[in-house]
């Protein structure tokens, strides 16, 4: 997961000025990440972000396990590389997110809108249930999941 966050460059790659500079301020900027895990930044706002970099599908999936968990009832935000959590969530609650919440039994329909059910073709010759299902599994990205669940995570406080 995390190679992308570090920007490691392979070999023989070469940047211009000017994206050689951008890389070293988001280097700068985030000089928390690691290539070995994901991060939990806790900020002097009292704003959480779990980085995984996992990009937004296999993010969906974490923030659901996340919520079962009891880490997100207050926050709804994610995008490609972050899932907010709540201000007050504990090292372990997190820690039991990534080890013990089966995702197996994880159901997504709460997290489904509407316009995705519109947005499929023959929309409306499915059943609502079986339209649920398949946007569901559009959304899958189990290996994201995984190897996010299976790395270290990391807890930097920038208060």
């Amino acid at each position: 997961m995390s190679t992308i966050p570090t920007l490691s460059l392979r070999t023989g790659v070469e940047l211009s000025t000017r994206a050689q500079e951008r890389l070293d301020a988001a280097r700068a900027d985030q000089w928390w990440v690691r290539d070995d895990s994901t991060t939990v930044v806790r900020t002097d706002n009292d704003k959480v972000l779990w980085w995984t970099f996992a990009g937004w599908k296999a993010n969906l999936w974490l923030a659901a396990l996340a919520a079962e968990a009891g880490c997100r009832q207050t926050v709804t935000s994610l995008d490609d590389l972050t899932i907010s959590l709540d201000p007050g969530t504990d090292t372990a609650a997190r820690r039991r997110t990534l080890t013990d919440e089966d995702d197996t039994e994880l159901v997504l329909a709460p997290w489904i809108a509407a316009e995705a059910i519109d947005g499929l073709k023959f929309s409306e010759c499915l059943p609502l249930e079986r339209a649920v299902e398949v946007v569901a599994r559009r959304l899958q990205d189990a290996r994201s999941v995984e190897l996010a669940r299976r790395e270290p995570v990391v807890d930097v406080n920038l208060r």
